[in-house]
């Protein structure tokens, strides 16, 4: 018995001139579909290396004329390795439940 090969189309079916426009809808559909997905991740990276004035200006400027990285090292070092913030209460909070 044969491993069964079939998928949306047979072998034959995608070598016809409809296949060929099939495959090429998929294609374009599912680089539509990517870029759709994988924007809000890009322009969110993007939008941290922006200071606070430049992410809120109209219109979508996806790189900074000056990447201001020290963004990313803030935000990382004022979260310890619980997600908590490093303020004094946080830190008054946690010796508490440290000392019972």
């Amino acid at each position: 018995m044969g491993t069964a090969n079939r998928g949306i189309m047979s072998n034959a079916e995608w070598r016809t001139p409809t296949g060929r426009l099939i495959t090429f809808i998929y294609f374009i559909l599912l680089a539509f579909v990517s870029v759709i997905v994988i924007f809000p991740f890009l322009f969110s990276f993007t939008a941290g290396l922006h200071n606070s004035i430049d992410v809120v200006k109209p219109g979508i400027h996806l790189w900074p004329a000056k990447p201001l990285w020290n963004n990313y090292l803030d935000a990382w070092q004022r979260f310890d390795e619980f997600g908590e913030r490093r303020t004094p209460h946080a830190v008054a909070r946690r010796r508490g439940r440290d000392n019972r």
